[in-house]
C-alpha cells in the first residue's frame, strides 16, 4: 500500500466552499493549506464508508484496480 506517495488532482468547487476554506486555513488556522485540508475531508469521506462497508483501506489498496492513474 502506497498511502505516503501523493498524486495531483484537479477539483471544481463552489466559490462558497473555497470561501469557507479560505478562513478555515487562514484566519482558523485550521490546517497549514488548503491541499491538507481537502486531504483531510478526502480521507474523513473514506473512512467513514469504508466503516460502513465493513472494509479497510488495506483490502481495497491490495485489490489494486483502476485508480485513474497511469
Amino acid at each position: 500500500m502506497d498511502c505516503a506517495r501523493m498524486v495531483l488532482i484537479s477539483v471544481k468547487v463552489p466559490v462558497a466552499y473555497l470561501r469557507v476554506l479560505d478562513k478555515m486555513v487562514k484566519e482558523w488556522k485550521m490546517f497549514p493549506n488548503r491541499s491538507e485540508a481537502i486531504r483531510t475531508a478526502l480521507w474523513e469521506l473514506i473512512r467513514r464508508e469504508l466503516d460502513r462497508r465493513g472494509l479497510s483501506l488495506i483490502t481495497i489498496a491490495e485489490e489494486g484496480g483502476k485508480s485513474g492513474e497511469e
